[in-house]
């Protein structure tokens, strides 16, 4: 999500008539819109974690989608163009550090702290930082605020993405009777049907009956940023991939120093393809 601070990019000139963020959208309009924010003088127009490519991973897949790019799988890793659109994805988030618009080797908590101490004015992080802002601003410690879907930087609307879910075990040897099957099928099934409380952790709900009742879409900035659902991108069906995965670590491990301009964009694309090609 683009968590934001209503009054910096209001001051900015940068709230549409329906009262959401407007002119973020591309590379040279966001650019343009964080030089706003810094001449009001906020110091960062956009936190986001720099210091640890593996949780920037998440906002460099979403660029690489949104040029229509795909990561690959299995033996087959960054293939034909693919591997340019990740030098291009890598690269938007460098050129933010190198002009001062986003802050340099930051981790998760300072990230955080800078937009909500008033430092940044947009910060790129997860849904689950909802019930933050929501508990600072009940305590009156936060500005006006909401959250949207990651900008278009390039061609689509198209942001990385992950879920959580229930699993039934193949548990070889002991197959499970149809009873206990339909008992664990019919608690599922309540979980689903009862996950507004899901949503108010920030998530989305994956029953999209839920998204349609009034008490989800009073629910703001929840009901909001709901769209992102139908353009969502996941990590690659593969035994290396997911979070805290092989091809995690391999993202951490090429990306980090490039964010910060230490490497340039194809070194540390090249370092990617090669740590993924080197999976088994």
């Amino acid at each position: 999500m683009l968590y934001y601070n209503k009054d910096k990019l209001e001051a900015a000139g940068l709230i549409g008539a329906d009262g959401l963020p407007a002119g973020l959208d591309g590379i040279d309009n966001f650019k343009a819109a964080m030089q706003k924010i810094k001449d009001g003088g906020t110091t960062y127009g956009v936190s986001l974690t720099t210091a640890d490519g593996t949780f920037a991973f998440r906002t460099i897949y979403s660029f690489l989608c949104q040029q229509n790019g795909n990561i690959g799988n299995d033996g087959a890793w960054l293939e034909g163009d693919n591997l340019d659109k990740l030098k291009n994805s890598v690269q938007v988030v460098a050129d933010w550090v190198k002009d001062g618009s986003a802050p340099e080797y930051t981790d998760y908590p300072a990230a955080v702290a800078l937009f909500t101490s008033g430092e940044s004015a947009m910060m790129i992080n997860g849904v689950w930082e909802v019930p933050t802002m929501v508990d600072l601003e009940k305590d009156g410690k936060l500005f006006n605020w909401g959250a949207i879907e990651l900008p278009v930087m390039f061609d689509k609307a198209c942001t990385y993405a992950d879920s959580h879910a229930f699993a039934i075990p193949n548990n070889v040897g002991k197959t499970v009777t149809p009873e206990k099957k339909a008992a664990v099928l019919a608690v599922i099934k309540w979980m689903s049907e009862h996950s507004l409380a899901w949503a108010s952790a920030g998530h989305i709900p994956a029953n999209a009956a839920i998204t349609q009742l009034d008490e989800y879409k009073a629910m703001q900035p929840q009901a909001t940023y709901a769209k992102v659902a139908a353009s969502q991108v996941f990590d690659p069906k593969s035994p290396n991939a997911g979070v805290a995965s092989p091809l995690f670590d391999v993202a951490g491990n090429a990306f980090t120093a490039a964010l910060n301009n230490e490497v340039d964009a194809q070194t540390a694309v090249d370092e990617m393809k090669a740590g993924l090609d080197a999976l088994q």
